[in-house]
């Protein structure tokens, strides 16, 4: 573990937003008007990177006022997205607010988040997600182990009241009333301080969706710094802005496995893999799981750069 140097942080009032989008037109006018900036008091600058889209996403982001877009030629990954603002978006902002285009923020989240990340032992500031329908989701989430796999592959949410060590997701609802510090969190919204990026380095492209977020704050801890979990900060996900398919289902859980074996030795890592690959099989009966048992089990799944995964696997 690396242990960093606090310095004093200033008020953190300068906030850079970044979303990243992939044919979300109707996603990205509800974002931006649930985002009172002026009642934030907040500098604020709303940075879209759009990932090849195939609808009118950039025309519908390019006539928001004060919205500024950078179109990638191809699909880079939610990891490459948010690579490119953070760049963008240089040392001329205190923070960088990543915000999925299916979110809807409530009044004073963004404000609650800047003012969480005015500790300096604070890296990553996250809010309390929830449902559509105004419930909590479970958004939290603990280091992935064996045995939270295990818990997660034989009940997964149906028996919440279970130990903590089995289960990745922090199921009882009183862990979202009071602010704490979390080893992660659901990537949909989530603040990280300008000087944490410049000592952590960008997101793991590699993963292109998921798991970056769970590499990403590792690597904020073990530079010394907390993800901390902000209650009175309320972001709405819709979900679902990334699709569904077999290849998407099959790349989270060969992601899930990835980020494992990347600071597991061997073993446990093969192990873990196939709890995760089981969870899959034990289901193919059902649905789509049949289809991303087969993916997983296929060993050129497996060898493929993530973003070719994808564009193979979908065809």
């Amino acid at each position: 573990m690396v242990t960093a140097r606090h310095p004093t942080r200033r008020e953190v009032v300068n906030v850079g937003i970044a979303i990243v989008t992939y044919n979300n037109s109707r996603d990205i006018l509800s974002l931006c008007a649930s985002m009172n900036l002026d009642a934030e008091k907040l500098v604020t600058r709303i940075l879209v990177v759009d990932n090849g889209s195939s609808d009118d996403t950039v025309a519908v982001a390019r006539g928001i006022p004060g919205v500024r877009v950078i179109v990638n030629e191809a699909n880079a990954g939610f990891a490459g997205g948010v690579n490119v603002a953070l760049h963008a978006l240089g040392d001329e902002v205190d923070a960088v607010a990543v915000l999925n285009p299916d979110a809807v923020v409530a009044p004073g989240a963004l404000r609650e988040l800047a003012a969480a990340l005015t500790d300096p032992s604070v890296g990553v500031a996250v809010p309390r997600v929830t449902e559509p329908d105004g419930e909590a989701a479970y958004s939290l989430r603990r280091e992935p182990g064996i045995l939270t796999a295990l818990g997660d592959a034989a009940v997964g949410s149906r028996l919440r009241r279970r130990p903590a060590w089995l289960s990745d997701t922090l199921w009882d609802p009183r862990a979202y009333e009071h602010d704490h510090d979390v080893d992660w969190a659901s990537g949909a919204a989530w603040m990280v301080a300008r000087d944490v990026v410049g000592c952590v380095g960008p997101m793991d492209e590699r993963y292109f969706l998921y798991s970056e977020e769970v590499e990403y704050a590792r690597r904020v801890r073990r530079h010394g710094w907390r993800v901390r979990y902000v209650a009175s900060a309320e972001v709405a996900h819709v979900g679902g802005a990334s699709g569904r398919s077999a290849a998407l289902d099959a790349l989270r859980a060969m992601n899930r496995v990835k980020d494992y074996r990347s600071c597991h030795l061997l073993l446990p890592s093969l192990v873990f893999g196939a709890v995760v690959v089981g969870h899959q099989a034990v289901r193919s009966s059902r649905g789509t799981y049949a289809d991303v048992t087969r993916l997983l089990l296929r060993p050129r799944s497996w060898r493929m750069p993530a973003r070719e995964f994808v564009a193979w696997a979908s065809r």
